[in-house]
């Protein structure tokens, strides 16, 4: 009967912890957002967030592009490439254009959540941090 009892209080905490962080995923769908990556940690890129698209931007570059956004579930969305405003690097917008970014938010809390992200068909993944600002 005792190992039921387990087996049951752990799958009822596992279905709340998921519930949680579907929670917490939801605040992360509009906003705005600061991401200082360990890959670039002399760059701050500001992201602007709403239903439909994401705007980033990269003050020290005088960089913006311009992605649309899907969710495809309270934590799993994608960016599409749409626009750049940097012309130095037209290597990298050229890459950009035909690439769907898969992201997954694989741990989020109050400020801040860690997350996935790739492109698929290609050996390229990052997990990262983004931080919400007001």
């Amino acid at each position: 009967m005792k190992p039921v009892i387990w087996t049951i209080c752990i799958t009822l905490i596992g279905f709340s912890c998921h519930n949680q962080k579907q929670s917490l995923c939801r605040t992360y769908k509009q906003g705005k957002f600061m991401l200082k990556s360990k890959f670039s940690p002399d760059q701050t890129t500001l992201i602007y967030r709403n239903d439909t698209t994401q705007l980033e931007i990269v003050p020290e570059l005088r960089d913006t592009v311009l992605q649309k956004i899907r969710w495809k579930s309270e934590c799993e969305y994608e960016l599409k490439f749409v626009k750049r405003n940097h012309i130095k690097n037209d290597s990298l917008t050229k890459f950009l254009d035909p690439q769907i970014l898969h992201v997954t938010i694989l741990n989020a809390k109050k400020d801040y959540y860690i997350f996935r992200m790739y492109i698929e068909g290609i050996d390229f993944s990052v997990v990262d941090t983004l931080r919400k600002i007001n």
